[in-house]
């Protein structure tokens, strides 16, 4: 019995009550059992008031003995989570009261109950001290009362003042310890029988107190059916599913959970420390910057907030770090807000943030403000942040359960339609549905008012296409047909390519293919040559060492040719040398098209002199290049100026004049750009311009700066007399955004933080990875959408909405774009290609 109590709601801190019923056994005495009969038996908890007993619990029990010689049974009593005590109660006390209605009155039988009742007031009344910031207490401190009736709920959010102590309307104050003096100490606790506080299951959310969880459907009293989606379903007149057509799922939403949003108000010029070798420790002569921000809504933030065990993080949720997630300190916190120190990570490829990605304050872009980040808290007690965070996440549980259940409720069935030959051959009009349409699928004995869906494939016969054509609609294709084509092929041959379904090793995926002798198949790094075909492309493209052999191309020898036997050079030989052949009694001998004498050289010979068969022209002083030849049919060689200008001309082709010209590129629209040309020859020319303008002879670069517009520059260069050209053009383009994103609507910032390609209509097959819930967006100049195809998963996907809006590129650049974003959210991995 507890004899005194105050008045006030009492947590019950003891959870059960052991109770036995048993009898009398042991060595030396005489055994009772108790008697077969029923036993029933109740608790009651009473509390005294005026005198009067009032009962504010009961809980009974009832036991069947079936077997005089069972000594007795055992039970556990449970007691309720809390209690009410009224005003004046003078106690309370548990009554046990056991009825047996047994077959033989009862000797030496008892009921044992022994039990501590634990109570805890819920109210709670602390002293405190109350800090004035404005009014005529401003900067004074007063000692309070905090809840000094020990009342509960909104009522017990009272402060106490000393006596004498006015406050008036409109006063701004601070309470001191007060909410960390609530906090329950096992929140701070590692035992896991400490499960819940608040709301929380450990680390989960948990939906808003009195929704234990969500019903797909209720019924009006009517006894109709109500959909979650149905604007009817709140309705206070509904009733719940019934028990019997409950099945139950438990579902986790990892992205639903208490948060905070704060912005980088204030961002002062990072402080750079000295890099210092991770191994050596010695300084890497490198400086880095450590940034630091202050939020001024996040007030009076300390360490005492902060979850034991778990760093204070961040994740950027706008600005250059969007997305990025980093460790940071508190280095101050006071009513003016509190300054955080990030702690730079090289988690992203390099370490972050530094000198080209940091936090950001409001600021100017172009003329334009730019609002400072913001970035999600975490690794706090959110208690101490505020009140409504906790219910207000709560509430945005249960928002997103009844999204998760109305997309639950969508039939994910197959269903093969037979068409009507009539209504498909439409008076020699043939209609057809393309894979990707969105249809309606009638029918009253599956569905009510019909199925919106998609086809997904479908099978036309060749002879009479519209004698009933079937087509494949569901959501997703039936995985029992996709396994039955997989089980009955063995290979595909495509192109020339067999692909197995087994590999060499036995397991899964495709065998390497291997190119025989007279495959045409091309070369490439996922096949290989057999090795009779290897011997072949050894034989045809390299020369042996050890064989006679033939090379049907020009063989440059670029440190020359050494021969121990005769060279032959069946069609001439052009020596170049400036030296004059000594002369000789003798001619030029040919033995089978080839020169065989090699003629001595003397520096002081100027003519072929007394060789018999050369021209007198030939024999003469020339002041001119000169090319002797010998004609076919003819004994004698002569000069011949018109195969020496052939020739020269045929130099120029197989060596002709080469330069080089670099420096442009594509840029943003709306950026301004300093283009660097630079080039190169292969020989001394005479003059040269770019785009007419005359530039010295032997300069090799050029700068222009500021261009903002499409340009092309044209370098000319004349050598020889003649005029070479060559260009580079600059040019400025639009981009195009896709990405993922949990919002139904971007801003100008969030779309530019999408990835970004040089925009065009197409794009091949890419990764949207929408884990968790997110939008697929694809962002397009309106000039470009015309005749625009989505594609998913090979599919053809309509289901998209379009938005024409501006949109303002960091250079300030404004153009038209349609926005596209898929219709549903989605929590997949999406291939998607846009045609």
């Amino acid at each position: 019995m507890i004899s005194s109590l105050t008045k006030g709601a009492y947590s019950v801190l003891t959870t059960s009550i052991p109770f036995m019923i048993s009898g009398i056994t042991g060595t030396g005495s005489t055994a009772y059992y108790p008697p077969k009969g029923t036993y029933n038996y109740q608790l009651d908890l009473c509390y005294i008031k005026s005198g009067t007993s009032h009962t504010m619990y009961s809980i009974s029990g009832e036991h069947y003995i079936v077997d005089n010689t069972v000594n007795g049974f055992k039970d556990t009593l449970n007691l309720p989570s809390s209690i009410d005590i009224e005003e004046d109660a003078d106690s309370l006390e548990a009554v046990l009261t056991v009825n047996a209605q047994t077959d033989i009155a009862p000797r030496g039988v008892s009921a044992r109950i022994s039990f501590n009742l634990i109570l805890e007031n819920k109210a709670i009344s602390t002293n405190t001290s109350v800090t004035f910031l404005s009014g005529s207490n401003a900067g004074q401190i007063f000692y309070a009362v905090y809840n000094p009736d020990l009342l509960t709920g909104d009522n017990s959010n009272v402060i106490r003042l000393p006596e004498g102590v006015t406050a008036s309307l409109g006063d701004r104050y601070t309470i001191n310890n007060i909410i960390k003096g609530k906090v329950p100490d096992s929140y701070f606790s590692k035992d896991d029988k400490e499960m819940t506080l608040n709301g929380i299951v450990q680390k989960r959310l948990m939906l808003p107190e009195g929704i234990p969880y969500v019903d797909a459907y209720r019924y009006s009293p009517t006894g109709e059916r109500m959909d979650i989606d149905d604007e009817r379903y709140d309705d206070s007149d509904n009733v719940e599913m019934p028990k019997e057509e409950v099945v139950e799922e438990i579902v986790t939403f990892e992205d639903e959970y208490p948060k905070y949003v704060g912005n980088t108000n204030v961002v002062p010029d990072p402080e750079w420390i000295e890099e210092k070798d991770e191994e050596t420790k010695e300084s890497t002569e490198n400086k880095y910057p450590v940034y630091t921000f202050k939020d001024t809504e996040l007030k009076k933030f300390t360490y005492d907030f902060k979850l034991k065990g778990k760093d204070l993080t961040l994740i950027f949720q706008t600005g250059k770090l969007s997305g990025l997630e980093f460790v940071i300190n508190i280095e101050e916190s006071d009513a003016t807000g509190t300054t955080f120190k990030i702690i730079r990570n090289d988690n992203y490829g390099r370490y972050l943030p530094d000198d080209t990605l940091f936090p950001q304050a409001i600021h100017l872009e172009n003329g334009k403000d730019v609002p400072a980040d913001t970035y999600i808290l975490s690794g706090f007690d959110t208690a101490f942040i505020s009140e409504q965070m906790l219910p207000n996440s709560e509430q945005r549980l249960f928002e997103t359960a009844k999204k998760y259940i109305k997309k639950s409720m969508i039939d994910p069935s197959t269903y093969n339609c037979e068409m009507v030959p009539e209504f498909i051959y439409n008076n020699g009009n043939l209609r057809t549905f393309e894979v990707g349409d969105k249809v309606n699928l009638i029918n009253k004995a599956y569905f009510k008012d019909g199925r919106q869906s998609r086809v997904i494939g479908f099978e036309w016969p060749l002879d009479i296409p519209y004698d009933h054509p079937i087509y494949t609609v569901g959501e997703t294709a039936a995985y029992s047909r996709l396994g039955a084509i997989e089980s009955k092929v063995d290979s595909l041959t495509y192109k020339g390519q067999t692909y197995s379904g087994i590999s060499v090793n036995g397991g899964g995926g495709t065998s390497v293919y291997v190119i025989g002798v007279n495959d045409k198949t091309l070369p490439s790094d996922r096949n290989t040559f057999s090795s009779k075909r290897i011997i072949n492309e050894i034989g045809e493209r390299a020369l042996s060492k050890i064989n006679d052999d033939e090379a049907t191309g020009l063989i440059s020898f670029s440190k020359g040719l050494i021969s121990e036997e005769l060279i032959e050079a069946n069609n001439g030989l052009v020596v170049r040398k400036q030296e004059i052949i000594e002369v000789s009694p003798m001619a030029l001998v040919e033995e089978d098209d080839a020169l065989v004498e090699e003629l001595s050289i003397r520096s002081d010979i100027t003519t072929l002199g007394e060789i018999t068969n050369v021209s007198k022209e030939a024999d003469e002083i020339s002041e001119t290049n000169d090319l002797i030849v010998r004609l076919s049919g003819a004994s004698e060689w002569t000069v011949n100026t018109t195969l020496f200008s052939n020739v020269s001309k045929l130099m120029d082709e197989v060596f002709p004049f080469t330069m080089t010209f670099t420096g442009g590129a594509t840029y943003e629209k709306g950026s301004m750009q300093t283009i660097n040309l630079s080039w190169s020859y292969d020989r001394d020319i005479i003059s040269q311009s770019i785009n007419r303008e005359t530039i010295a002879v032997n300069m090799r670069t050029k700068q222009y700066e500021g261009i903002v517009t499409d340009t092309t520059y044209i370098l000319s260069a004349i050598f020889d007399g003649q005029t070479y050209t060559k260009s580079t053009s600059v040019e400025f383009r639009l981009k195009k955004y896709y990405g993922v994103s949990v919002r139904e609507m971007l801003t100008d910032e969030e779309v530019l933080a999408l990835s970004s390609l040089w925009a065009g209509r197409a794009q091949a097959s890419t990764v949207f990875d929408c884990t968790g819930g997110k939008y697929p967006y694809y962002i397009l100049p309106t000039s470009m959408v015309a005749g625009i195809q989505f594609w998913i998963g090979g599919l053809r996907n309509s289901d998209w909405i379009e938005e024409i809006r501006e949109i303002t590129n960091a250079y300030g650049y404004t153009e038209s774009y349609t926005v596209f974003r898929l219709n549903s959210i989605q929590t997949g991995v999406l291939n998607i290609e846009i045609k």
